[in-house]
């Protein structure tokens, strides 16, 4: 055998090149010779070379004297189930997990808290490489019950609500294929099943869940035909992966999340676990219950241990593994959770992608794999802990290093790591956080906010459906009342030009004149403002904070210029806005409120960045006034999609005069409706691989089903060129 096949967690290598019969024979024979109790229980995948592996494994651990009980045919959680419920500590399971077709292996224990890890398993290497074996009489026996007791227990630990769910599976031919359908059948479930013969060759896609170009199949599934959820099984079925009623891929630390959310009330241990690899969206959330949340290591085995010693009712980490000991056994069944996460579905008035809408969205880059040395993994890591340390900066060394703020590595730290490590390889997951950085970091370093970060800010709270992005930039900041929260002219620009919906140049000028800070700009161009630049000076005449009172005399040409003159004079007239407190209200990723308070007075500003739903918002007062619509409102507002609010007290004394009516829309004269238009046909093929002009015609062919295209409606599909938005746009007709 190959040393370097033994890994942290298990054995693994390519079929037959690192591992083939003989070394089975080998591994089975030194297993049998190693354990006290000569017990020993077995179960292989589905995959081509697991069968012959198998055998040769059986021959050697009964050349050692061992007790033999063979699953045969078996998914790794029907394995983990039956060593618990026949109490053998010691087994050995022949699968590589998600990993391709040629690669094999073996997840074993000594133990029945779990898979050996770390140093057991190389222990155990180290006792295989002496060679010092016995030989003695085994005994084999198969075990067969033809999985009753295990789908028995599936069925009996699961409690549907009265919400009949429809989903769709993938088990991508892996050895869940031979099980889940025996499942689901004793369940209220309108499924499907795809990619459910088990094929060890993975004809239809690689068998991991968690890489979402995996999941593609699933994101066709719900898009044609409007399932509630897809979960994807990987190949020896022990994760699960998710795709939402939207057809988005969703991480699994959001399905945690979720999933906390909905065992909280019952939980019996009142505490949470997640890997280093999750999000920080988890710990938000997390603080959010009152739950204590421990970060702990890395992988499967470790994380097992971990979970069964603290007890937990439950935990996760982001590979995709859930283990649940409420009403389950404490292993991680790729199955089982899915049907979990079925039940919490079955029991919410809410869709999936609702209950993710109230989390935190930090962008994140994939995993990044990079080939590491020993030697060169230990020198990056100890040079980063030099920095951290001489920095003050808080960091969780568990597993790697862990750092939760994204801009605190600078970049002369990964110069000094480029230049003096020639090959800086090692694990990277990186994920940008836009949050309250004072506890971990120097706040002076924070104190300005730069053009780029309201720009993407602005940009990804309205054309990516975000306002945690705006509402974060601005809770970062330390003294808000001297922040400049206008952008440089070309990024206005840029901002408006690129709006996926026009209507939401309202919601950048309510935002940009309403939340805390000065006004500033170069130029004003859009506006028709003559701006005014220095070379030289201090940053007030570099960036000279904007004549408010230009803007009213704004180029009439201006689109929303009735806005823009609004919001001026709200401005003008208004001390809150100049010098009031910022308190965030309500955030999710469409509705977003905020409150601007001074000397008792007290502005509401509400924006409903949704494609499809008005939201009521709520406040604690009544008479005030919508500055647009002049209407008056008390205690709650309705916002209609893609539209806002700025609420004034109706008994203030402030000299504005609040639109009579809304801005005007255009009217669609009778004449001007268009007959339905034959060529706008809709290609029969899944949206994502649509190009822009297909995807308009997709979107007008539906229209025209409901009635004719007008020349407006068409002007407005035709002038949408973003791709995302347009599937967006054309997956909201049923």
């Amino acid at each position: 055998m190959k040393k370097y096949i033994f890994r942290e967690y298990d054995v693994r290598g390519i079929y037959p090149t690192d591992l083939n019969e003989e070394d089975a024979f080998t591994f089975g024979h030194a297993f049998a010779s190693y354990i006290k109790n000569n017990k020993v229980i077995i179960g292989h995948d589905n995959r081509l070379s697991s069968e012959g592996l198998n055998s040769s494994l059986v021959k050697g651990l009964l050349q050692g004297g061992a007790h033999v009980i063979d699953l045969g045919l078996c998914t790794t959680p029907i394995y983990y189930y039956y060593k618990k419920l026949l109490n053998v500590e010691n087994g050995i399971m022949i699968t590589a997990s998600h990993n391709p077709k040629e690669y094999n292996g073996f997840k074993f224990s000594f133990s029945i808290k779990g898979n050996a890890c770390g140093k057991e398993i190389y222990d155990f290497r180290d006792f295989l490489f002496n060679g010092n074996f016995r030989n003695a009489q085994g005994f084999y026996q198969e075990y067969n019950d033809n999985f009753e007791s295990y789908i028995n227990k599936i069925t009996e630990s699961i409690d549907l609500g009265s919400k009949k769910i429809k989903a769709v599976f993938d088990p991508g031919n892996g050895t869940g294929s031979i099980i889940l359908e025996r499942i689901l059948k004793k369940f209220d479930i309108d499924y499907k099943i795809i990619n459910g013969i088990s094929d060890g060759n993975f004809p239809t896609h690689h068998p991991d869940p968690s890489v979402e170009e995996n999941m593609q199949m699933l994101k066709e599934e719900v898009t044609n035909n409007h399932f509630d959820i897809a979960l994807g099984i990987d190949g020896d079925a022990d994760r699960v992966g998710v795709v939402d009623n939207k057809a988005v891929f969703t991480p699994i630390d959001n399905v945690m999340i979720n999933m906390y959310k909905y065992l909280n009330p019952n939980l019996k241990n009142r505490n949470a676990i997640m890997d280093v690899k999750c999000s920080k969206a988890v710990i938000d959330e997390m603080q959010k219950i009152n739950l204590p949340l421990t970060i702990y290591r890395t992988g499967n085995s470790y994380m097992n241990l971990k979970i069964n010693e603290m007890n937990l009712d439950f935990g996760g980490e982001f590979s995709g593994h859930l283990w649940f000991k409420d009403k389950w056994i404490g292993t991680d069944d790729g199955i089982y959770n899915a049907l979990r996460i079925i039940e919490m579905l079955s029991k919410s008035d809410k869709t999936f992608s609702e209950m993710s809408q109230s989390i935190p969205k930090y962008y994140h880059t994939p995993e990044i794999k990079i080939e590491v040395t020993e030697e060169n993994k230990s020198k990056i890591i100890d040079k980063l802990k030099e920095y951290l340390d001489n920095e003050n900066i808080k960091y969780n060394n568990i597993d790697g290093i862990r750092i939760d703020a994204a801009d605190v590595l600078d970049f002369a730290l990964m110069e000094d790591l480029r230049n003096n490590l020639p090959k800086p390889d090692f694990f990277l997951l990186g994920e940008v956080i836009h949050g309250e950085y004072s506890n971990w970091v120097n706040p002076q370093r924070l104190d300005s906010l730069t053009n780029y970060h309201l720009y993407k800010a602005l940009y990804s709270g309205l054309n990516e459906h975000n306002f945690f992005e705006i509402a974060h930039t601005i809770n970062r900041q330390t003294n808000i009342s001297k922040l400049y929260n206008f952008i440089d002219n070309h990024d206005v620009e840029r901002i408006t030009t690129r709006l996926n919906n026009k209507q939401d140049y309202k919601l950048v000028s309510t935002l940009l004149f309403t939340l805390p800070g000065i006004p500033s700009i170069y130029y004003g161009s859009e506006l028709g403002i003559e701006g005014h630049k220095h070379k030289n000076g201090s940053d007030d005449e570099i960036r000279p904070a904007i004549d408010i009172k230009e803007t009213i005399k704004a180029s009439k040409n201006s689109p929303y210029l009735e806005i823009i003159k609004t919001l001026t004079k709200l401005r003008l007239n208004n001390t809150v806005l100049n010098m009031g407190d910022y308190r965030q209200s309500e955030l999710t990723t469409s509705f977003y409120s905020y409150i601007r308070s001074y000397d008792g007075i007290e502005i509401f500003i509400c924006l409903n960045n949704d494609d499809h739903s008005s939201h009521n918002f709520h406040f604690d007062s009544e008479n005030y006034i919508d500055i647009f619509t002049g209407k008056a409102y008390s205690y709650e507002i309705n916002v209609e999609p893609h539209d806002c609010a700025v609420l004034i007290p109706a008994d203030t004394k402030m000299d504005i005069k609040p639109l009579k009516k809304e801005i005007e829309k255009p009217v669609i004269k009778k004449e001007e409706a268009a007959k339905p238009d034959s060529s706008f046909i809709e290609v029969n093929k899944p949206y994502e691989q649509m190009d822009i002009k297909e995807l308009q015609d997709a979107i007008l062919a539906k229209m025209a089903k409901n009635g004719p295209v007008t020349d407006q409606m068409l002007k407005s599909v035709r002038e949408n060129i973003y791709h995302d938005s347009l599937i967006n746009w054309v997956k909201s007709f049923r």
